[in-house]
């Protein structure tokens, strides 16, 4: 039972000529999501013998779902009504299945246990059950997400965790073990059929930006954004540019930009776990030099920041957008990026020294990316 798979990396990298990519119809995008996660769930025995534990055991109740299931699911699955239980094995006894579920799930990898009644997940049924499993297997480590620390890890709610001991019983509670790896590799690792679309969703966030900073989009002199407020800078912090209020100076009515790449992932069925932020740079200090550099160094501010920020857009100016889009149950890193002033062929006054900031606010990404 093995699989292969990759982890993908946090960068976002600029494809060479960025399109936007149509998605398929919605009962097409079902089947590739369906495919893949029946995959990377043939997996989990392996990531189970990889630290070691006998068995993962994951429960949620409908609007309390576990941060994990997301991407267990299956793409016609929007909740765990009225509560999805699911036990997987590292090494299951020969003839039985590596994986169970009691709930709403529709993956041919899981087993289905039980009549309706224990199905729908409200019954003690579903703990009768879960019970005789765990006897026949005789299972010593059982993982579950109770990690303090660790978000992907950490989705086993309190009530379940007492409906788990009270059912249960010390004998199975006391082989519960937190291990935080377990639920962090299922979540990260992906199958090689995910990379052609990861790639493909980068190439129309990019698209999305190229157009949003076009003459489509922007009138200088006409084009707001949002007003930044600086908050504070850390002297000697290469992120020093990144300490701004989004919430100082916002008004929603002013956000041109913002609301044009909103509606236009709506426009093609995409979707996004954030609203977009773009910002005028131009008169941002650049981040105060780093101690691992030179000093003198190229990152040195220049100037202090405009006491009287403003949010029309000019020619000339160098602006920056966070921007993320989803589909497909991929979510590609916010392509945060730099970009040089809108319009640069339309106007004979940009600054000269506009290429060389653009420049090294580059060379500053090169530095965090290394």
């Amino acid at each position: 039972m093995s699989c292969s798979l990759f982890q993908v990396a946090g960068v976002a990298s600029k494809p060479d000529k960025p399109e936007f990519v149509t998605l398929p119809t919605l009962r097409e995008q079902t089947a590739i999501q369906d495919a893949w996660t029946e995959q990377r769930i043939s997996n989990i025995p392996n990531i189970l013998d990889k630290y070691a534990v006998d068995a993962w055991l994951t429960t949620q109740r409908e609007y309390a779902e576990d941060t994990v299931f997301w991407s267990l699911k299956s793409a016609k699955q929007f909740s765990a009504r009225r509560r999805t239980l699911q036990l997987f094995l590292a090494n299951p006894k020969p003839g039985t299945p590596f994986s169970y579920t009691w709930g709403a799930f529709k993956l041919s990898y899981f087993t289905i246990i039980g009549e309706p009644p224990s199905r729908i997940g409200n019954t003690p049924l579903v703990y009768q059950e879960l019970f005789s499993i765990l006897s026949t297997q005789n299972l010593s480590k059982i993982a579950v997400n109770t990690s303090p620390n660790i978000s992907f890890s950490s989705g086993l709610h309190v009530g379940e965790l007492s409906a788990l001991s009270a059912h249960l019983g010390e004998k199975w509670t006391s082989r519960f073990v937190s291990v935080p790896m377990v639920a962090v590799e299922f979540v990260a690792s992906k199958v090689p059929e995910q990379l052609e679309w990861y790639r493909k969703l980068q190439s129309t966030a990019w698209a999305m930006i190229q157009e949003g900073f076009s003459e489509k989009v922007i009138t200088p002199g006409e084009t707001t954004t949002e007003v930044i407020t600086l908050l504070s800078e850390s002297p000697g912090s290469i992120f020093s540019i990144c300490f701004y209020d989004p919430f100082g100076n916002t008004d929603e009515r002013n956000q041109d930009i913002e609301w044009h790449l909103h509606s236009k992932l709506l426009a093609l069925n995409y979707t996004t776990w954030f609203h977009s932020d773009v910002m005028i740079l131009t008169n941002l200090p650049l981040p105060s030099s780093p101690s691992f550099l030179p000093s003198p160094s190229p990152y040195t501010a220049p100037h202090q920041p405009d006491p009287n920020p403003r949010n029309i857009i000019q020619h000339g100016d160098l602006l920056h957008v966070d921007f993320g889009l989803t589909a497909l149950g991929l979510t590609p890193p916010p392509n945060t990026s730099p970009t040089s002033s809108p319009l640069p062929n339309l106007h004979p006054s940009i600054p000269k020294t506009r290429p060389t900031k653009k420049q090294k606010v580059k060379q500053t990404q090169d530095i965090v990316r290394s």
